[in-house]
């Protein structure tokens, strides 16, 4: 599969080339910043989920597919976080969190008022994309 090709350093000069970095990914240092992206946006889901807002910084690559990166995006972060919810948090009786919406903390950081949401739940993820062009690894 791609994402095996890509942590074995084993894409293809034609892979290499339409993700845009062409031999840089090969680069041990490109695989684990790959990686920790896709993974600092999984932990910002579990984080909003939880606390109701997070971000990261380093994600937002939107344009790999999952059987092809393009456009300067190696993995898409975002499609796999999608995913993940949706697999974690889905209302169709598979997600683990089914029944367990987010927990919102008061403004003083106390305990007091902390209720866990009734029935929450993730159908779908919308991707607001906003930069000149598609995301077209999101758009699927």
């Amino acid at each position: 599969t791609f994402l095996n090709n890509f942590l074995s350093s084993s894409l293809t000069r034609e892979e290499e080339r339409l993700i845009g970095f062409r031999e840089c990914c090969k680069m041990a240092q490109v695989r684990e910043r790959t990686v920790l992206e896709v993974a600092g946006t999984v932990l910002a889901a579990q984080l909003a989920w939880e606390y109701g807002l997070a971000t990261n910084a380093a994600g937002g690559t939107h344009h790999a597919h999952s059987e092809m990166g393009a456009g300067y995006t190696i993995l898409n972060d975002l499609a796999v976080t999608a995913n993940y919810l949706i697999k974690n948090h889905g209302g169709n009786g598979q997600g683990k969190g089914k029944g367990q919406g987010p927990r919102r903390r008061p403004r003083g950081g106390g305990e007091e008022g902390v209720k866990e949401g009734e029935g929450a739940s993730v159908q779908t993820v919308l991707v607001i994309d906003c930069d000149v062009h598609q995301g077209d690894g999101t758009a699927k």
